[in-house]
């Protein structure tokens, strides 16, 4: 009965007029296609037995390859859908295509997949306008982003490889939105992306109130960038007004439910390029200045940073992606251990309560937290981290007549508030979160 469904299904995906395909993520990377439907091959002038294990960047025109990979990249990164819409030539016309790319997760919140469908829109969008507005909108569906209206990664480094060729300095900084994904988790997708299309507006209003001609995007999932010109021949000029920028958008409250503002912080980085030539590609400089993004995210959260090509190399980096692979191993060893730190009151000298604290043992070794917490929020392995320590403690505490402190992240507490509400309650409120 089953096989018979199955092969109805093939079938009915075989004919529809959507594009639909299924895409291999390991450890990251997105590999050959497992899946295609008979429309995405026509659409590729093959027979889908002729794609299905294989690459299908090496099918697509090579001027597409990029964005390809890079939203590809993009859905794994950020776990969430990406849609946007791209031009093909398809037997010699130009056809307008709508592309969405949506990651498949496991049980362990792990990317092990990218779906999607592709969907031709050439005839509605011709059927919506006039032929002599068709490429004005077309033009904004390519350069904007849908959620904001900023202008999206692909027109920023456009503009970006103006001021390169003209040899022009110019200024570009990333504002990446702290903790949004707590926003996200807690209040879902849709407030999300309220909230983005409100920090875009403020954003934009508040730069060209000063600097008109300045392009403001949005490039990623929470970071927004800004480029402009410089006018002096010192980078602290154009850090001071993005100081300015970014207290001016700090200030702002963006009001989520009836109950709840939510007040946005940031942490900056900025590349001054103040050279008559700049020999970075826009790729290079925009790469370069994702990591002093990276370097500011994890030694100076909410300020503004640099770009500094010492400091901003590949070394820290690999250091993270090592914090990475000790997290992943320490949950599956379950060498994820609660330390506990004494409260002890002033006036008796007694011992009051306890605090908990997380350590992984390595080596015969115990690391403290301060060296891992950073990346288990990044990872999102910070859920997992919590889950070892409370089934620890909860066995540990059994026999202790006092209280016993626990933090817990935001992150953890809304997806397994449940479960520590049970915890508390079998162990008569000896744990507080």
């Amino acid at each position: 009965m089953l096989s018979d469904i199955n092969i109805l299904l093939q079938k009915l995906l075989d004919e529809i007029d959507i594009g639909i395909f299924i895409k291999k993520v390991e450890e990251g990377i997105v590999k050959e296609a497992v899946y295609i439907n008979a429309y995405l091959a026509s659409l590729l002038n093959k027979k889908k037995e002729e794609l299905i294990g294989k690459c299908l960047y090496d099918f697509i025109p090579k001027e597409k390859i990029s964005k390809c990979m890079d939203t590809d990249k993009l859905a794994v990164l950020s776990k969430e859908p990406i849609e946007y819409v791209e031009i093909f030539k398809i037997r010699g016309k130009r056809r307008f295509f709508k592309i969405k790319k949506i990651p498949l997760l496991d049980e362990n919140d792990n990317v092990v997949a990218v779906s999607g469908w592709v969907i031709d829109i050439t005839k509605e969008l011709k059927q919506e306008e006039k032929q002599k507005n068709l490429n004005r909108k077309l033009k904004r569906l390519l350069n904007r982003d849908p959620i904001t209206n900023l202008l999206n990664k692909y027109s920023l480094l456009y503009k970006l490889k103006n001021y390169i060729k003209k040899g022009e300095n110019f200024t570009l900084a990333i504002f990446d939105l702290n903790n949004f994904q707590i926003i996200n988790h807690l209040y879902g997708f849709q407030i999300g992306d309220k909230v983005l299309s409100e920090i875009g507006r403020y954003l934009e209003s508040i730069v060209k109130k000063n600097l008109p001609k300045a392009s403001v995007a949005r490039i990623n999932g929470d970071d927004f960038a800004i480029l402009f010109k410089c006018k002096e021949q010192n980078p602290e000029e154009s850090v001071r007004f993005l100081q300015e920028v970014k207290k001016d958008i700090e200030s702002k409250n963006i009001k989520i439910t009836d109950y709840v503002d939510f007040s946005p912080m940031f942490t900056g980085a900025v590349y001054c390029s103040l050279k008559e030539k700049e020999s970075k590609t826009p790729e290079e400089v925009l790469a370069d200045l994702e990591m002093t993004l990276f370097r500011g995210k994890d030694k100076h959260k909410g300020s503004i940073v640099v770009y500094d090509a010492k400091l901003d190399s590949k070394d820290r980096l690999l250091e993270y992606l090592d914090e990475e692979k000790l997290l992943v191993k320490a949950i599956k060893d379950k060498s994820v251990e609660p330390f506990f730190q004494p409260i002890v009151c002033l006036e008796t000298g007694n011992i009051e309560a306890f605090e908990s604290l997380a350590r992984i043992k390595s080596n015969d070794q115990y690391i403290p937290a301060g060296k891992f917490i950073d990346t288990a929020i990044k990872t999102g392995l910070i859920s997992e981290i919590d889950k070892a320590i409370l089934g620890k403690i909860s066995k540990l505490t059994q026999n202790i007549n006092k209280k016993v402190f626990v933090n817990i992240s935001a992150i953890s507490l809304e997806k397994n508030h449940n479960t520590f509400k049970d915890l508390e309650k079998s162990l008569e409120k000896k744990l507080i979160f």
